[in-house]
């Protein structure tokens, strides 16, 4: 029989266990003990607890948040901050969802927007992972970050009132990004990680997502039809910028393509100079939706150039525009309407009474006579 552990010893144990003697209650009760630490249920005798947050959160600090950017920087440093107001000196073998719920509800009770929010989260949810990773803590507590839901801008098309402005104030590699997103309704990654060795100049195709260097967000390849319009400018626009690369759209070192990023400030600065409000690059894309839409295509064909994984998705679009007509035809009804009670002018003619006949306004005049 094991010996059993000296840790484990304690009163009334034999009769929590309902054991004949002792050393029975103290065999199973080890056993089971056992049995929890093969499962990492509870942590070995006289083990330490790990790691505290605030030791975790310097470590991380020094080891990976010194690779990013200076602003990723500053973001996980304020969030560790804040999460130690939060938590104190506890193991981060302690820490459990409640805590993170607890957090999430500090930083909205702080006034903090849900953008905010989920960027605190991500820093917490990347060094909850890296302690995981490197054994600090026995469970992964990053999936319990979960990005919270605000007020989020819906999508809308573009007029030409804020579009030509913007346009003006473009460079060229902007324009040319513009008019092809516009166009063939691509998403502002599809259109940074364009190559020229994915334009098939002769059957007017563009394939994304084919080549393995870039995925699209369904994850499948598709394909778009630019006209031969577009076609020619984009060869202009390849030779009026010198562009040998083999991207549509490089970097300003030339050693790749331009990141996505770079094409929302852009926009932004774009928008800033013209003083266009509410304006946003992703528009662009609702706004080729809403036109293939409008030239009758269905709901499968739409969500087939866009790229959706479900037709139903594309959905929104075709509603809009059936909408839009719907409002037309009432309004074209409502003129329709209006003629109907206007007066003829054969009724004039004849004699008829109209609405300017005289002997209305003698009996209306003759009501209004009667003493009350």
């Amino acid at each position: 029989m094991d010996a059993p552990h000296p840790v484990y010893r304690a009163k009334r144990i034999r009769r929590v266990l309902k054991a004949p003697d002792k050393r029975t209650a103290l065999l199973l009760a080890n056993r089971y003990i056992a049995d929890l630490l093969e499962r990492g249920d509870v942590l070995p005798p006289g083990h330490r607890k790990g790691s505290t947050f605030s030791e975790a959160a310097l470590q991380y600090l020094r080891e990976e948040s010194i690779r990013k950017s200076e602003g990723s920087r500053w973001h996980d440093k304020k969030c560790f901050e804040r999460f130690f107001e939060l938590v104190g000196t506890s193991y981060l073998d302690e820490l459990s969802q409640t805590h993170i719920s607890r957090f999430i509800n500090s930083l909205s009770e702080k006034g903090l927007k849900a953008a905010s929010i989920n960027r605190t989260l991500n820093s917490l949810k990347a060094l909850l992972s890296w302690a995981f990773r490197n054994g600090l803590v026995r469970t992964n507590l990053s999936p319990e970050c979960i990005r919270i839901k605000g007020a989020q801008r819906t999508c809308r098309p573009l007029s030409a009132e804020k579009l030509q402005p913007l346009l003006q104030q473009m460079q060229p590699s902007l324009r040319m990004a513009t008019l092809i997103s516009g166009v063939l309704g691509l998403r502002r990654g599809e259109v940074a990680n364009l190559s020229w060795a994915n334009i098939d100049w002769e059957r007017c195709e563009i394939f994304i997502g084919s080549d393995g260097r870039f995925n699209t967000k369904s994850g499948d390849p598709k394909k778009a039809y630019p006209s031969p319009a577009l076609l020619e400018e984009l060869r202009k626009y390849r030779v009026t910028t010198k562009n040998t690369t083999p991207w549509v759209f490089p970097n300003k070192f030339r050693s790749g393509p331009i990141k996505a990023a770079s094409i929302s400030k852009q926009w932004r600065r774009a928008r800033l100079k013209t003083g266009v409000s509410d304006a946003i690059f992703h528009d662009l894309r609702s706004t080729a939706a809403t036109a293939f839409a409008e030239f009758g295509n269905s709901d499968a064909v739409v969500g087939k150039l866009l790229g959706h994984k479900s037709p139903s998705m594309a959905r929104s679009y075709s509603q809009g525009v059936q909408a839009a007509r719907m409002r037309e035809t009432t309004e074209a009804s409502h003129k329709s309407f209006l003629v109907l009670l206007s007066e003829p002018e054969e009724w004039r003619d004849q004699g008829r009474i109209g609405v300017d006949d005289p002997s209305i306004e003698m009996e209306v005049s003759d009501i209004r006579a009667v003493p009350s």
